[in-house]
Order: C-alpha cells, then sequence, then structure tokens
C-alpha cells in the first residue's frame, strides 16, 4: 500500500500571515527492499505575535499516505503545543540556545485537504511548512533520528547542518536548522557543500529581531550509512543556531 508523508514546520518572526504551496519532486534512487521515499509538495504558512495557526495542507493527499509536520516558536521559553486530532509529536528541540522551540510530528491521512490548526500558550511568531512524501513506511514514520545540535556560527564562515547515519537502506534524509532573531545568510542561503543534498524550503530573516531564519534540506540514500553533512552559508555576523536531522523509511 502507497503511503504520504507530510511534514509541518512552524517558524517564528513574521508581521503578516501568509501561506505558500508549491509542488516538490526528485528522483527516485533505486536499491534492494523497495525506492526512497519521495517528497512531492509542500506548503508553508507564516505568521506574527499569535497562539495558533491554521496551517494549509498540501496539495494531492491521497488515501493512506503519512503527513509530517514541524513547528518552531521563537521563544526562550517551553511551550504547550496542542496539535489537532490524529497527530503525534515524535522529536524536536526544546528551547535550545538560539531562543527557538521545534516539534516534529506525524499522522498517517486519508484523502484529505483544508488546513490543520495548531496551538500553543503564549501569543508568539512562527511559520509552518508541511509536505507529503510517498513510497514511506505507514507504521514507523521516523527512522533513525540523528543528535540534536545547537551552537554560535562564526561571522562570515560556512556552517555544518546535521547529518545522520542510516542503518537501513533506501531512505529519504531531512535535514534542518533554524536560527533566531531572523538573521540573514550571504549569498541568499545558498548551500556551499555537501555532496546529493537538495534545498527543499528556506525563509531568511523573517520578522526582523523577532524572527527566525530557517534552511530545509533532503537527501536521498539508497544505502545505508553517513548521509554526510551540508554546509550553509554564510551567516553575516555570529548567531546562535539549532540543526537535526532523521531518516524516513522506505515502505
Amino acid at each position: 500500500m502507497k503511503k504520504l508523508i507530510l511534514i509541518l514546520f512552524l517558524f517564528t518572526g513574521v508581521s503578516h500571515g501568509q501561506s505558500i504551496i508549491n509542488s516538490y519532486a526528485h528522483a527516485v534512487v533505486g536499491g534492494g527492499g523497495g525506492a526512497v521515499p519521495v517528497l512531492e509538495s509542500q506548503a508553508q504558512s507564516s505568521f506574527t505575535s499569535v497562539a495558533t495557526i491554521a496551517a494549509t495542507a498540501p496539495s494531492g493527499i491521497v488515501d493512506d499516505n503519512v503527513l509530517y509536520a514541524c513547528l518552531t516558536i521563537d521563544s526562550g521559553s517551553d511551550h504547550t503545543i496542542v496539535a489537532p486530532t490524529g497527530w503525534t509529536r515524535e522529536t524536536g528541540l526544546d528551547n535550545q540556545a538560539n531562543g527557538n522551540e521545534t516539534a516534529w510530528f506525524s499522522k498517517t491521512a486519508a484523502s484529505e485537504s483544508g488546513t490543520y490548526t495548531f496551538s500553543w500558550t503564549g501569543s508568539e511568531s512562527g511559520q509552518i511548512t508541511i509536505f507529503r512524501v510517498s513510497g514511506s513506511d505507514t507504521s514507523d514514520h521516523f527512522g533513525t533520528i540523528g543528535t540534536k545540535v545547537n551552537g554560535t556560527s562564526t561571522s562570515g564562515a560556512d556552517d555544518d547542518m546535521a547529518g545522520v547515519t542510516s542503518v537501513e537502506d533506501n531512505t529519504l534524509v531531512i535535514s534542518y536548522l533554524t536560527t533566531d532573531r531572523g538573521y540573514t545568510f550571504s549569498g541568499n542561503e545558498t548551500i556551499n557543500g555537501g555532496t546529493g543534498w537538495t534545498m527543499v524550503n528556506q525563509i531568511e530573516g523573517w520578522g526582523g529581531s523577532g524572527g527566525v531564519s530557517f534552511a530545509l534540506l533532503e537527501k536521498d540514500m539508497a544505502s545505508s550509512g553517513s548521509s554526510g553533512v551540508a554546509t550553509i552559508g554564510d551567516f553575516d555576523s555570529a548567531k546562535d543556531f539549532n540543526t537535526q536531522a532523521f531518516t524516513i523509511k522506505s515502505n
């Protein structure tokens, strides 16, 4: 049975509500025991100083897909996050050094569309990206979850986004990075290295001094082993950042 994964990312620091819907696809890499899951489409919603967001669903969701959601709130304190019915919290970076909180959720979907409403304590700024993936494991939504990394970048230097070591063949690797206070990257957040990585979406300096910058990458891995890392830069000044990676298994 074919399954689809939807990923939702909430990013803080925007001055008004906004939704962007994109179709997205990459080549499927062959391998024993199935094919690498495929990221098919995504939708991104941004907002400022609210306690709830009705996140737009990506297009093309069908029966027996899996949905992923990633929420990031620009705040230095932990929040109680209430997800829509059917979503389960999996991992994330809580109240990290850079002052924002990230939470990943997932669900197995039917044919559906519209919005998904998430809420939290306090009034915060944020961005949500939802995307769907076909050909993934319908019962175990996350494979290997990599180490959470937070640190401080060097002004004008590249920084590595997190990688992960997959224990299985035919996985889709997701890596993301967030920074606090809406900093910009010189070169428009270019990926400066890392074989096989593709930028899924990015948002730079959203919401100004009260916002967050964000980058999301994916990579196909037909064989188990290390994904390696991608570098993103250059940061325009020293800033705190969080990054983590995980794998999505084939069905």
